[in-house]
């Protein structure tokens, strides 16, 4: 058995979630399909709906298999006042 299989064997078993976020990108939905088809991950897709469905279909993944999320709000950024704080009271 080799280092890959190894690998990919141990994500199987560990049952995780990965999140694309780039997922109306052509490699991302490569990525993707190759992840679902081999039940490596579950895999979940952020992105427009209607354009990953779209690319999705060119490249022969199956939306059923992933879960599409399509982000409505910004995330706040970790330079940002807010976050800084926050992270600062945490440390006491």
């Amino acid at each position: 058995m080799d280092i890959l299989t190894r690998i990919q064997d141990k994500a199987r078993a560990a049952r995780r979630t990965l999140v694309l976020p780039e997922g109306t990108e052509e490699r991302t939905i490569i990525a993707a399909r190759s992840l679902a088809e081999e039940s490596i991950a579950k895999v979940v897709l952020l992105g427009d709906k209607k354009q990953i469905g779209s690319l999705a279909e060119t490249h022969g993944l199956d939306v059923n298999r992933v879960q599409i999320i399509t982000p409505r709000n910004r995330l706040i950024s970790t330079n940002s006042p807010t976050c800084s704080m926050s992270a600062a009271r945490k440390k006491g």
